[in-house]
């Protein structure tokens, strides 16, 4: 979702860079999170095809439920940019050739936290005393499970399915946090931005509950370029994506995916998050 936001607003400059007047990308459905697929896919679908239509060229995009499907589809150059979870990169880092492309601008941040949420008055005062309780979770939102998972595989606890007696998805963030402000559930696991924004919307909420655990900052998306595509043609993929805010449907796409903008991605920049999935994969067998 969130890198491939810029790649659809690419002008027809842009892709004339593309090979045999295609302008080919895939994306996993654990893309969309907090975003209805059809509207999602809807608005990509029709900017994209505007884009590449102003100089004659055809854009295709493919949505993929198999991770499996889209590494191979990578490989044979059957699609040149694909996008996905940053757990999903993990899985296929050692399996494509690739380079990275964008990262994404949340709140002003270019990276994420996810906060533990419980009742402020409650005597609970961290995950440990969650234990047999239900607690709400965003449907397909696999690096808050990682998450919520290495705060309790660290403690010496079982996974969530194990320890705690519910675990409700969500379809939005509000639905999350007002479980728990309405008793609902006992804690939830949501982005610190969505948490800022449903608090201004109603000061009580902050007042009412409290943070048991706060993730370090993360990157949940990402996109990746065939590392064999031109050097001119990544570059220039940057460029427009750096002026994405600039036109009417830049600035739509933006808000409907809750972006302020994108950013080159660099490796340094996405080590810290690989770095916990690793921990993650390494207290799930035992290994710290």
């Amino acid at each position: 979702m969130l890198a491939l936001i810029a790649l659809l607003s690419l002008s027809s400059e842009a892709v004339l860079f593309a090979q045999d007047n295609m302008f080919r990308m895939g994306y996993t459905t654990g893309t969309f999170v907090d975003v209805d697929i059809k509207d999602a896919n809807a608005a990509m679908d029709m900017w994209g095809k505007e884009m590449a239509a102003k100089e004659g060229w055809t854009g295709l995009s493919a949505l993929y439920e198999d991770l499996d499907q889209l590494v191979r589809d990578f490989n044979d150059k059957k699609i040149d940019i694909a996008v996905m979870r940053t757990n999903e990169y993990y899985k296929i880092k050692d399996k494509v050739e690739a380079s990275l492309g964008f990262g994404h601008v949340i709140s002003g941040k270019r990276t994420s936290k996810y906060l533990l949420l419980g009742t402020a008055d409650s005597a609970a005062t961290g995950i440990k005393d969650l234990k047999g309780k239900k607690i709400s979770v965003i449907k397909g939102d696999d690096i808050a499970m990682i998450y919520l998972n290495t705060v309790l595989l660290s403690s010496g606890l079982p996974e969530a399915k194990r320890y705690f007696a519910d675990v409700s998805l969500t379809r939005k963030p509000s639905q999350a946090v007002l479980d728990v402000f309405f008793g609902r559930s006992d804690g939830a696991v949501v982005l610190e931005s969505s948490f800022d924004t449903i608090a201004e919307l109603n000061p009580q909420i902050k007042q009412k509950l409290k943070i048991l655990s706060m993730s370090p900052g993360l990157i949940a998306g990402i996109n990746i370029f065939r590392k064999d595509l031109s050097d001119s043609y990544k570059e220039k993929v940057f460029q427009y994506g750096a002026k994405l805010g600039e036109n009417p449907r830049g600035r739509q796409i933006l808000t409907l995916f809750k972006l302020d903008a994108v950013y080159r991605l660099k490796e340094e920049d996405l080590n810290p998050t690989m770095d916990f999935i690793a921990r993650y994969e390494r207290l799930k067998t035992g290994r710290r």
